[in-house]
């Protein structure tokens, strides 16, 4: 039994969600343009990843990781040392990311890359708060 989706079965799923979105539903969080990139799951889209330049994760055995989103992360961990910044600054990743299926990462790599229809959903949502 596999524990992914019918890849069939996902597409109309995704698409369903797309028209939602488009048709205003505020309770679909993700970006049209980051539904659009998980549309063509399994099939990688090469993508810059920001999260490596501003976030880590800690381990329970007190180690730090860039992204635990790619094959063996765990090899890549440090520990922490005297400095967490040097220890930051020690991280990288193995390879170029080939795809990204965290919607929380795709969404921040879709803001930074000034997709004017992600900034442009992400001032309706907060605008009045910002």
């Amino acid at each position: 039994m596999s524990e992914l989706p019918d890849v069939r079965r996902f597409k109309k799923v995704i698409a369903f969600l797309i028209e939602e979105k488009s048709k205003g539903n505020k309770f679909i969080n993700n970006s049209i343009a980051g539904l659009r990139y998980f549309y063509h799951w399994p099939n990688p889209h090469r993508l810059n990843c920001l999260v490596g330049l501003t976030s880590c994760a800690i381990s329970p055995d007190g180690k730090i990781f860039i992204c635990d989103s790619f094959p063996y992360y765990q090899r890549y961990s440090v520990p922490i040392g005297a400095s967490f910044k040097r220890s930051f600054n020690s991280l990288f990743f193995p390879h170029p990311c080939e795809a990204c299926w965290n919607s929380i990462k795709l969404e921040l790599n879709l803001i930074r890359s000034f997709n004017p229809e992600v900034l442009l959903g992400v001032w309706r949502r907060f605008g009045d708060s910002l």
